[in-house]
């Protein structure tokens, strides 16, 4: 979701739909052809990876701020890294 907009809602089971039926479903806004485990969703996203990185650091930003990690990533230092080593080579 970071890719697109910047969230910090968590997901929940509700009814008969579970967290990550939710998830999907609000991805499917974006991305109306999603499907877990598609093969083209790497390529549909990389353009927005920069998006993804800065709306990943605003909500790891807000967790510290507030004390509430449900939800929050920090996937987008992982990136950062495997960035800086893309570069060497």
């Amino acid at each position: 979701m970071l890719h697109f907009e910047y969230v910090r809602a968590p997901y929940a089971r509700k009814g008969g739909a579970s967290s990550c039926d939710a998830c999907i479903r609000d991805l499917r806004q974006h991305l109306p052809a999603y499907n877990k485990g598609d093969q083209t969703t790497f390529d549909d996203l990389w353009h927005l990876l920069q998006t993804a990185i800065a709306n990943g650091h605003r909500a790891a930003e807000d967790a510290a701020a507030t004390g509430e990690h449900n939800p929050s990533t920090e996937v987008h230092k992982l990136v950062a890294h495997l960035q800086v080593l893309s570069a060497r080579t």
